[in-house]
């Protein structure tokens, strides 16, 4: 009887982990080899393989991978081994120069064995998820179909696809444990079973479930070890990302409600006492790692929503809201997501969504019933205190995405299931409405994830359809653009190009730019004068000069200054975020001279210009070029303009009888093109258009002057 018991126990768990296993793998299943999304993959992966080992644990204020994350990298290069610089993939597109992350220079894993791995933590911790369900007395159905809905989840995509988010995964992984060492040692049934029916009672004959086998000294041998491994396992989740602290209201919870027993009184003062002696090291940690956070992780945080707390309580009713609605409603997900502040409680979103959330906590906690009451409460402080770290009270760049209810979205499923199962036990006379029912929802989430999945197979998908779907995020705008510049550069190429395409393309950029001022969040992301190079850039490209200088305005700007704070490596911290949305960096002022050099350039040909009018927009071309220079190398671009802008002035002086100064400005040109590094990415270009020249020759009549100029430029 005892074997029988104990081979089912393990039969059913081996099923479940085998389910979670396959449901966590539906949601890489069309990315696994995609190439890492250029977001940020490449910054954090290089940072956690160019360090050595003694640097490891220490935590890094280039990437938000703290040292459990990082530890966890080093372990999949064991595993998978790791392909060169030049094989990792670097993402499908490249984004402008105005962004442009750092390239690998150290061996990295493949992106398949990263994804694995992340599928493989995420399986693990909807397994941890269903035991730990299982011991606080919901029932083993329930329990398995919570687990399943959450790890099959669409939302969870983004934390398990991207690969700089197993900080997200390992969370969940170790957090879930934790809670489950919490639950050691509870009340069990002959079979292996959790004991009672969900409801708090302890298991008999009576109630449907076999009388336990309990020691009373097995029991305190078995649960001796439980603080410790808790206390460890959240000091894992902690230091694998600090938003693991949105933790500690649930461990509370667990203590003062303590289901399915519920053997805390609240007037017990030597309760109170006990309680907060085996909470004080996961406190202690918690606090060790917000201290962590905030010193390390300071270069992500900006304004609040609004400009303040306030303000950022008023917002996060309707971001509330709107992630119960992805989480039990998941269609028309996001990589980004458009929010307006709210700014006053004259707003109505903030009574509307704040009625909303209230009232949907109420029903479900009086739904669950007097039986699962303490669960459902304690579904809905998990889902709460889960948010909290990134409830925007401590400004970050993005205000909602799915990555932060990743956690908190189990606490939610867990307060809906016990309400359903409340419900499900009033409305079914034979209790079988929730069984025959419960798989239902898990299939509809599956359906869910296999629309949203194919999405990651790429960064450049990810941020177009975010477009589509929230077309008010200036994040997803600035994102798009860059792919979008890619396609315009491959079809503006000489000779492969289209030049039809080239047009649309640009278009396409400017547009998005137009309207981005409307976007609420766009200074989170963005300095206005680097705003205003992107749409000049956008400009150049559709050869709307004029328009383009007017955007550009002052350069440098007068009333801006430039961002040349460091970090203690002595590198320029590009990730200030504070401090860049109120500066602008040093490349963004050499595109703008590179852009204004382009203009004069390109002016200096225009038909109808004078001699003088040439001479000066050309020696303007040149000047800005050595500004641009100056400030910047670009990869030899200004370089290569300004040589370019010298052949312009040497076919001007050549146009107007003056071969000492065409021969000079020439010579120059050459000197130019020349010294133009081999390894520069503008090498090619410099090398093909110094093929092409010949020296000036005194034109003979205006149409042989005006086709050989046109033929150099």
């Amino acid at each position: 009887m005892e074997s029988s018991g104990s081979a089912s126990w393990v039969t059913r768990r081996s099923t479940m982990a085998a389910l979670l296993l396959a449901a966590s793998l539906l949601l890489i299943h069309r990315c696994v080899n995609a190439p890492h999304y250029h977001y940020d993959d490449s910054l954090h992966m290089q940072v956690v393989f160019e360090r050595s080992w003694p640097e490891v644990l220490e935590i890094d204020p280039r990437t938000s991978a703290f040292p459990v994350t990082v530890l966890s990298h080093r372990l999949d290069k064991a595993i998978f081994g790791a392909v060169p610089p030049s094989a990792a993939a670097l993402g499908d597109s490249d984004q402008s120069s105005l962004d442009q992350p750092p390239r690998f220079t150290y061996p990295t894993p493949p992106t398949y064995g990263l994804r694995i791995m992340n599928a493989l933590y995420h399986a693990a911790a909807g397994f941890f998820l269903f035991l730990f369900l299982g011991r606080i007395g919901v029932t083993t159905g329930l329990a398995a179909v919570i687990a399943l809905v959450w790890t099959v989840h669409p939302m969870a995509c983004e934390s398990v696809c991207w690969v700089s988010e197993r900080k997200n995964v390992l969370v969940a992984f170790f957090g879930f444990a934790a809670l489950w060492a919490w639950a050691a040692g509870r009340w069990r049934t002959d079979d292996g079973e959790t004991g009672g029916r969900g409801d708090g009672a302890k298991p008999t004959a009576e109630n449907g479930g076999a009388e336990p086998i309990r020691n009373p000294q097995s029991a305190i041998r078995n649960r001796s070890w439980r603080w410790p491994a808790v206390t460890v396992l959240f000091a894992l989740a902690c230091f694998s990302k600090p938003s693991a602290v949105g933790l500690m209201p649930v461990f509370v919870a667990l203590e003062l409600l303590d289901p399915p027993e519920g053997s805390f009184r609240f007037a017990d003062v030597r309760g109170w006492f006990t309680a907060a002696l085996r909470l004080a090291p996961v406190f202690a940690v918690g606090v060790a790692c917000i201290a962590a956070g905030i010193k390390y992780q300071a270069v992500d945080i900006v304004d609040p929503p609004g400009g303040s707390v306030w303000t950022a309580l008023l917002t996060d009713t309707e971001i509330v809201a709107r992630y119960i609605k992805n989480i039990l409603v998941p269609v028309d997900l996001s990589f980004f997501y458009a929010v307006t502040p709210a700014v006053s409680l004259t707003d109505w979103r903030v009574w509307v969504y704040g009625a909303l959330i209230l009232g949907i906590l109420a029903v479900c906690v009086w739904a669950a019933g007097a039986q699962r009451r303490r669960v459902a409460v304690l579904g809905a402080v998990w889902f709460i205190a889960a948010l909290g770290p990134n409830a925007n009270l401590v400004g970050i760049p993005f205000w909602m995405q799915d990555r932060y209810a990743y956690i908190a979205a189990a606490g939610l499923l867990v307060l809906v299931g016990t309400a359903l199962a409340g419900l499900a036990e009033r409305l079914g006379k034979d209790g079988q409405l929730l069984p025959r029912m419960a798989w239902v929802w898990p299939a509809g989430i599956a359906l869910a994830t296999l629309v949203r999945a194919p999405l990651f197979e790429s960064s450049k998908r990810l941020s177009l359809e975010a477009i589509r779907s929230q077309p008010n995020s200036a994040i997803a705008r600035l994102s798009a653009a860059s792919y979008l510049k890619e396609d315009f550069r491959r079809y503006s190429a000489p000779g492969n190009g289209n030049p039809l395409l080239a047009e649309m393309c640009g278009k396409a950029i400017y547009a998005l730019y137009e309207d981005i001022e409307n976007c609420a969040d766009l200074y989170c992301h963005i300095d206005r004068f680097t705003l205003a190079v992107q749409k000049a850039e956008a400009l150049v490209s559709l050869n709307r000069m004029e328009e383009a200088r007017a955007t550009l305005g002052d350069v440098p700007p007068k009333d801006l200054p430039m961002f040349r704070r460091a970090d203690e490596r002595g590198e320029m911290q590009h990730r200030m975020r504070r401090d860049a949305t109120r500066s602008y960096l040093p490349v963004t002022l050499a595109i703008a001279w590179q852009l204004l050099g382009e203009i004069d350039l390109r002016q200096s040909s225009a038909p109808g210009r004078k001699f003088e009018e040439k001479v000066t927009a050309a020696r303007e071309a040149i000047r800005e070029a050595d500004e641009a220079s100056a400030v910047h190398t670009l990869n030899s671009v200004p370089r290569l303009l300004k040589a370019r802008a010298l052949i312009r002035l040497s076919d001007v002086y050549a146009d107007h009888h003056d071969m000492t100064a065409a021969m000079k400005h020439y010579s120059e040109g050459i000197a130019e093109l020349k010294g133009i590094s081999p390894l520069s990415p503008s090498a090619p270009v410099a090398q093909d258009f110094l093929s092409k020249l010949t020296p000036p020759k005194e034109a003979v009549e205006e149409k042989g002057r005006k086709g050989e100029g046109e033929k150099r430029q």
